[in-house]
């Protein structure tokens, strides 16, 4: 599929790469995570991520992949292979999961395993003290996932493709997060800052 336009956006955790299928909805207003092989299974446009040796963990929302790699190979080596991967499966036409993995599918902040102290402590955070900051601005951050002492958010409405969101995200948000919790590393934006009413990219294509 030739005209298929992806972005990849490093996070400032070298671990992370963001990217961004433009024009194609996969997963409107909900979010699935592949942690496993295993949980791939069935699924051959997962099952190719994870043949991928550094992959260990996909998130997709909207029309973003979040990618988790380990060790010392470059982001660009290893995005070549995600590119071909996701070209291939919108090629195929065939479905990119499997019914087991449709079932890990969840509405934006519902996903059960948002139910823990430590994510009910971060939504706190978000709901009493950083929407009702953000909303004067017409904005509003979404948790999607706390993981291996980071916190993935979604921001939305004005923050969305505000070129302000990184100051917003790293000096605001984290900031309070990291002070209530101290043993979060990061906060990880999943956010496809393209569809905002001020859109930017701090990326190449792939």
């Amino acid at each position: 599929m030739e005209d298929l336009k992806l972005i990849a956006e490093p996070s400032l955790d070298p671990a992370f790469l963001k990217v961004t299928v433009i024009g194609q909805e996969i997963l409107p207003d909900k979010i699935l995570i592949c942690e496993s092989p295993e949980e791939a299974k069935g699924s051959p446009l997962f099952e190719a991520f994870f043949t991928i040796p550094e992959i260990t963990r996909v998130m997709v929302s909207g029309n973003i992949f979040t990618f988790q790699k380990k060790g010392d190979t470059p982001w660009p080596e290893i995005g070549k292979k995600i590119g071909s991967a996701i070209r291939t499966a919108f090629a195929s036409g065939e479905p990119f999961w499997s019914e087991e993995l449709e079932k890990k599918i969840h509405k934006m902040g519902e996903d059960p395993s948002l139910n823990t102290p430590e994510a009910k402590q971060v939504k706190e955070l978000l709901d009493q003290h950083i929407n009702p900051a953000v909303a004067s601005h017409g904005g509003r951050i979404t948790l999607v996932d706390v993981k291996e002492n980071r916190v993935f958010v979604k921001m939305e409405g004005g923050c969305q493709g505000c070129g302000m969101a990184m100051v917003t995200l790293k000096q605001g948000v984290e900031a309070m997060i990291k002070e209530a919790l101290p043993h979060i590393e990061e906060v990880v934006d999943v956010t496809d800052h393209s569809k905002g009413s001020n859109p930017y990219y701090q990326s190449s294509k792939k």
